[in-house]
């Protein structure tokens, strides 16, 4: 039976989702978030720790971390979630590149007038 564990972020009002099936043990997570602290510009992993808790919990096998969207309202937690899951491959729509083609940081400068 397939089963929706649904973990909420009170600071960014965003919603990661865990998607599994209780006899197969296979899961899909959906948006994970880092944690950004912008009084005090710093990263946690707290979120990411309640996720991992959770499927290790359940004895999880984690093979896809979704991205719905590009994220404007948080930072991912993706590449900290495959990283705790080996052989997890995060997936994201291809018009992401669309996006990051426009917020990409010019490494170009210019000196002078």
């Amino acid at each position: 039976m397939t089963q929706v564990k649904v973990f909420y972020d009170q600071p960014t009002f965003t919603l990661t989702y865990v998607v599994y099936d209780e006899v197969t043990k296979d899961a899909i997570v959906f948006d994970p978030l880092l944690d950004y602290d912008p009084a005090a510009s710093t990263f946690s992993s707290e979120s990411v720790e309640e996720v991992q808790h959770f499927i290790k919990e359940q004895g999880l096998k984690v093979h896809y971390v979704i991205e719905t969207h590009a994220h404007a309202d948080h930072l991912t937690g993706a590449r900290e979630l495959i990283d705790r899951n080996p052989g997890a491959k995060i997936v994201i729509g291809s018009g992401i590149t669309a996006v990051q083609d426009t917020f990409k940081v010019s490494t170009t400068i210019k000196l002078g007038r």
